[in-house]
């Protein structure tokens, strides 16, 4: 998200699991959490699935998060934690494989609806 302008409101494809916030009604209707996606790939899919569920994903510059986490694979970048990434990796691109050009494509139509 480094690549748009970061002063003004704006649907996206996906903001940082850190950052979002849904109405209790429309997560219910999205389903629980997708325990086989995580570290960083469940903001993504949790994304795609308000989507479906007929939410809205805006990036808001006023909003302010700060969030304090530690990154386990840094360290011991081939430990159980980096496998279990790896394997989500894997799930979320086999889950999502067949939307793959729908997603690119609706990301590409917000970017230029942005910049009208």
């Amino acid at each position: 998200m480094k690549d748009f302008d970061h002063e003004s409101t704006r649907a996206v494809l996906y903001v940082l699991g850190a950052c979002q916030l849904f109405r209790t009604a429309l997560a219910r209707v999205a389903g629980p959490f997708d325990d086989r996606v995580f570290l960083g790939w469940d903001d993504a899919d949790w994304c795609f699935r308000i989507r479906d569920a007929g939410g809205e994903i805006v990036f808001v510059p006023e909003a302010e998060v700060v969030h304090s986490y530690r990154r386990m694979t840094r360290r011991h970048p081939v430990s159980r934690a980096a496998l279990r990434q790896l394997g989500a990796f894997f799930y979320f691109q086999r889950k999502y494989r067949r939307r793959r050009n729908e997603l690119v494509a609706l990301s590409e139509r917000l970017d230029r609806e942005a910049e009208a």
